[in-house]
Protein backbone atom coordinates (compact mmCIF):
# COMPACT_ATOMS: atom_id res chain seq x y z
CA UNK A 1 0.00 0.00 0.00
CA UNK A 2 3.33 2.46 -0.43
CA UNK A 3 1.92 3.28 -3.39
CA UNK A 4 -1.80 5.49 -1.86
CA UNK A 5 -3.38 6.82 0.95
CA UNK A 6 -5.76 3.83 1.58
CA UNK A 7 -6.05 1.58 4.90
CA UNK A 8 -5.58 -2.01 5.96
CA UNK A 9 -7.43 -2.98 8.71
CA UNK A 10 -6.61 -5.78 11.00
CA UNK A 11 -6.38 -5.94 14.78
CA UNK A 12 -3.13 -4.68 16.10
CA UNK A 13 -1.70 -8.27 17.02
CA UNK A 14 -4.11 -10.61 14.89
CA UNK A 15 -3.40 -13.82 16.52
CA UNK A 16 -3.62 -12.47 19.90
CA UNK A 17 -6.36 -10.96 22.08
CA UNK A 18 -7.65 -7.53 20.27
CA UNK A 19 -7.47 -4.71 22.61
CA UNK A 20 -11.04 -3.66 23.89
CA UNK A 21 -13.18 -1.39 22.35
CA UNK A 22 -12.40 2.81 23.11
CA UNK A 23 -8.46 1.64 22.57
CA UNK A 24 -7.34 3.51 19.55
CA UNK A 25 -5.85 0.89 17.68
CA UNK A 26 -8.90 -1.50 18.09
CA UNK A 27 -9.04 -1.98 14.08
CA UNK A 28 -5.69 -0.84 13.59
CA UNK A 29 -4.45 0.64 9.81
CA UNK A 30 -1.13 -1.32 8.80
CA UNK A 31 -0.30 1.06 5.95
CA UNK A 32 2.32 3.67 7.05
CA UNK A 33 -0.65 5.99 7.54
CA UNK A 34 -1.88 4.25 10.90
CA UNK A 35 -5.20 6.15 10.77
CA UNK A 36 -7.40 3.76 13.21
CA UNK A 37 -10.90 3.64 12.61
CA UNK A 38 -13.00 3.97 15.95
CA UNK A 39 -15.32 1.55 16.62
CA UNK A 40 -18.99 1.72 18.20
CA UNK A 41 -19.57 0.23 21.43
CA UNK A 42 -22.21 -2.47 19.89
CA UNK A 43 -19.30 -4.38 17.99
CA UNK A 44 -17.20 -7.50 19.19
CA UNK A 45 -14.37 -9.21 18.17
CA UNK A 46 -14.48 -12.75 17.72
CA UNK A 47 -12.00 -15.28 16.86
CA UNK A 48 -12.35 -17.75 13.81
CA UNK A 49 -10.99 -21.04 12.25
CA UNK A 50 -7.73 -19.73 10.96
CA UNK A 51 -6.56 -18.08 14.53
CA UNK A 52 -7.02 -14.63 13.95
CA UNK A 53 -9.49 -12.04 15.29
CA UNK A 54 -12.57 -10.12 13.11
CA UNK A 55 -15.05 -7.68 14.43
CA UNK A 56 -18.84 -8.72 14.55
CA UNK A 57 -21.79 -5.90 13.70
CA UNK A 58 -24.93 -6.27 14.81
CA UNK A 59 -26.54 -4.05 12.33
CA UNK A 60 -27.55 -1.46 15.12
CA UNK A 61 -27.04 2.30 15.19
CA UNK A 62 -24.29 1.78 17.36
CA UNK A 63 -22.30 -1.12 15.39
CA UNK A 64 -20.02 0.27 12.80
CA UNK A 65 -16.15 1.84 12.36
CA UNK A 66 -15.61 5.53 11.21
CA UNK A 67 -12.37 6.38 9.59
CA UNK A 68 -13.20 10.00 8.98
CA UNK A 69 -13.42 11.95 5.90
CA UNK A 70 -11.26 9.67 4.04
CA UNK A 71 -11.37 9.20 -0.03
CA UNK A 72 -13.43 12.76 -0.57
CA UNK A 73 -13.66 13.53 -4.64
CA UNK A 74 -11.49 10.33 -4.99
CA UNK A 75 -10.74 9.25 -9.10
CA UNK A 76 -9.99 6.24 -8.06
CA UNK A 77 -10.47 4.19 -5.28
CA UNK A 78 -11.10 0.36 -4.49
CA UNK A 79 -12.20 -1.80 -1.44
CA UNK A 80 -11.68 -5.23 -0.69
CA UNK A 81 -12.64 -7.20 1.94
CA UNK A 82 -14.09 -10.82 3.23
CA UNK A 83 -18.17 -10.97 5.16
CA UNK A 84 -20.10 -13.68 6.71
CA UNK A 85 -23.52 -13.28 6.98
CA UNK A 86 -25.13 -13.59 10.66
CA UNK A 87 -27.99 -15.50 8.61
CA UNK A 88 -29.58 -16.19 5.27
CA UNK A 89 -30.28 -13.31 3.16
CA UNK A 90 -32.70 -13.02 0.33
CA UNK A 91 -35.69 -11.16 -1.41
CA UNK A 92 -37.75 -10.14 1.06
CA UNK A 93 -35.60 -9.96 3.83
CA UNK A 94 -36.39 -7.57 6.83
CA UNK A 95 -33.89 -4.56 5.68
CA UNK A 96 -31.35 -4.27 3.55
CA UNK A 97 -27.85 -4.14 4.80
CA UNK A 98 -25.27 -2.10 4.48
CA UNK A 99 -21.13 -3.34 4.53
CA UNK A 100 -19.38 0.37 3.70
CA UNK A 101 -20.35 3.56 2.12
CA UNK A 102 -19.77 7.34 1.83
CA UNK A 103 -22.94 9.16 2.58
CA UNK A 104 -23.75 13.33 2.06
CA UNK A 105 -26.86 12.81 1.46
CA UNK A 106 -29.17 10.70 -0.69
CA UNK A 107 -27.77 12.25 -3.82
CA UNK A 108 -24.37 11.94 -2.86
CA UNK A 109 -23.70 8.85 -1.89
CA UNK A 110 -21.47 5.63 -2.52
CA UNK A 111 -21.85 2.53 -0.54
CA UNK A 112 -21.87 -1.40 -0.91
CA UNK A 113 -25.20 -2.94 0.33
CA UNK A 114 -27.35 -5.74 0.72
CA UNK A 115 -31.15 -4.91 -1.21
CA UNK A 116 -33.80 -6.63 0.99
CA UNK A 117 -35.99 -6.28 -1.78
CA UNK A 118 -34.35 -8.47 -4.51
CA UNK A 119 -31.68 -9.98 -2.30
CA UNK A 120 -29.08 -8.97 -4.04
CA UNK A 121 -25.56 -7.25 -2.84
CA UNK A 122 -25.23 -3.83 -4.91
CA UNK A 123 -22.76 -1.31 -5.37
CA UNK A 124 -24.13 2.54 -5.98
CA UNK A 125 -23.01 5.56 -6.73
CA UNK A 126 -25.34 8.74 -7.17
CA UNK A 127 -23.54 12.25 -7.01
CA UNK A 128 -25.19 15.60 -8.08
CA UNK A 129 -28.59 13.87 -7.82
CA UNK A 130 -27.40 11.74 -11.06
CA UNK A 131 -27.45 8.46 -10.44
CA UNK A 132 -23.90 6.92 -11.70
CA UNK A 133 -24.25 3.42 -11.48
CA UNK A 134 -26.12 0.37 -9.74
CA UNK A 135 -25.06 -2.82 -10.37
CA UNK A 136 -25.14 -6.46 -8.77
CA UNK A 137 -22.68 -9.38 -7.68
CA UNK A 138 -22.56 -12.20 -9.75
CA UNK A 139 -21.27 -15.23 -10.64
CA UNK A 140 -21.24 -16.90 -14.37
CA UNK A 141 -24.96 -18.38 -13.71
CA UNK A 142 -25.72 -14.23 -13.23
CA UNK A 143 -27.03 -12.27 -10.76
CA UNK A 144 -26.79 -13.63 -6.78
CA UNK A 145 -30.16 -13.38 -5.34
CA UNK A 146 -29.61 -15.87 -2.53
CA UNK A 147 -26.69 -15.45 0.09
CA UNK A 148 -25.69 -17.96 2.94
CA UNK A 149 -25.62 -16.89 6.55
CA UNK A 150 -22.22 -18.56 8.19
CA UNK A 151 -20.31 -18.46 4.38
CA UNK A 152 -17.28 -16.70 4.01
CA UNK A 153 -17.14 -14.20 1.05
CA UNK A 154 -15.11 -12.02 -0.39
CA UNK A 155 -15.98 -8.76 -2.59
CA UNK A 156 -13.96 -6.27 -4.17
CA UNK A 157 -15.70 -2.91 -5.82
CA UNK A 158 -13.87 -0.37 -7.24
CA UNK A 159 -14.47 3.39 -8.98
CA UNK A 160 -11.91 4.46 -11.44
CA UNK A 161 -11.83 7.59 -13.85
CA UNK A 162 -9.52 5.04 -16.06
CA UNK A 163 -10.72 1.87 -15.36
CA UNK A 164 -14.07 2.29 -15.02
CA UNK A 165 -16.44 0.58 -12.18
CA UNK A 166 -15.79 -3.37 -10.86
CA UNK A 167 -17.24 -5.42 -9.15
CA UNK A 168 -15.84 -9.34 -8.49
CA UNK A 169 -16.67 -11.66 -6.06
CA UNK A 170 -14.74 -14.50 -4.89
CA UNK A 171 -12.06 -13.50 -7.76
CA UNK A 172 -14.85 -14.59 -9.91
CA UNK A 173 -16.80 -12.85 -12.90
CA UNK A 174 -16.17 -9.14 -13.24
CA UNK A 175 -19.43 -7.28 -13.27
CA UNK A 176 -18.22 -3.59 -15.18
CA UNK A 177 -20.04 -0.40 -15.53
CA UNK A 178 -18.87 2.47 -18.15
CA UNK A 179 -19.10 5.14 -15.74
CA UNK A 180 -15.38 7.46 -14.65
CA UNK A 181 -17.45 9.29 -11.74
CA UNK A 182 -15.59 10.16 -8.80
CA UNK A 183 -16.65 9.47 -5.06
CA UNK A 184 -18.86 12.44 -3.24
CA UNK A 185 -16.43 14.85 -1.91
CA UNK A 186 -17.49 14.81 1.34
CA UNK A 187 -18.74 12.69 4.24
CA UNK A 188 -16.88 9.93 6.31
CA UNK A 189 -15.56 6.57 4.89
CA UNK A 190 -17.72 3.85 7.25
CA UNK A 191 -17.16 0.51 7.70
CA UNK A 192 -20.50 -1.91 8.58
CA UNK A 193 -23.40 0.64 7.55
CA UNK A 194 -22.53 3.90 5.45
CA UNK A 195 -23.19 6.69 7.80
CA UNK A 196 -22.41 6.95 11.20
CA UNK A 197 -25.50 6.03 13.46
CA UNK A 198 -27.43 5.06 10.55
CA UNK A 199 -29.79 2.34 10.33
CA UNK A 200 -29.96 -0.85 8.14
CA UNK A 201 -26.00 -2.05 8.92
CA UNK A 202 -24.74 -5.02 8.08
CA UNK A 203 -24.84 -8.06 10.35
CA UNK A 204 -22.26 -10.12 10.37
CA UNK A 205 -18.25 -10.24 10.40
CA UNK A 206 -15.79 -8.35 8.34
CA UNK A 207 -12.24 -8.77 7.91
CA UNK A 208 -9.14 -8.34 5.79
CA UNK A 209 -10.13 -4.64 4.32
CA UNK A 210 -7.89 -3.25 2.32
CA UNK A 211 -8.58 0.25 0.79
CA UNK A 212 -6.59 1.45 -2.52
CA UNK A 213 -6.55 4.90 -4.82
CA UNK A 214 -5.03 3.63 -7.62
CA UNK A 215 -6.18 1.45 -10.57
CA UNK A 216 -5.70 -2.42 -10.33
CA UNK A 217 -5.33 -4.94 -13.06
CA UNK A 218 -7.47 -7.66 -13.19
CA UNK A 219 -5.02 -10.51 -11.86
CA UNK A 220 -3.87 -7.88 -8.65
CA UNK A 221 -7.83 -8.17 -8.53
CA UNK A 222 -7.96 -11.93 -7.82
CA UNK A 223 -4.75 -11.65 -6.11
CA UNK A 224 -6.79 -10.25 -3.10
CA UNK A 225 -8.65 -13.59 -2.99
CA UNK A 226 -6.31 -16.12 -3.24
CA UNK A 227 -4.03 -14.53 -0.80
CA UNK A 228 -6.21 -14.68 1.68
CA UNK A 229 -8.60 -17.48 1.56
CA UNK A 230 -6.74 -19.94 3.29
CA UNK A 231 -7.94 -17.63 6.58
CA UNK A 232 -11.26 -18.46 6.06
CA UNK A 233 -11.38 -21.93 4.90
CA UNK A 234 -12.59 -21.11 1.33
Amino acid sequence: MSKTRGIVLEPENPMVEPPVVGDDANWYDKSRYQRNGTLDAAIIWEKIQSGIYVPHFTGSATSNANFGALFNAAAKLWVSLWFKLDSNFAAGAPADQRVWGKWIDWNNVIYLYFEAATGKLKFFLKTATVTRFSIVAANGGGDIASWDGGRWYQIFCSISDVAKVRLILNGGTIVTDADGNAAPNGANFIIGNMTDGGVSGFEGTISQVKVGLFDLTPGQNLNHYEATRSLFGV
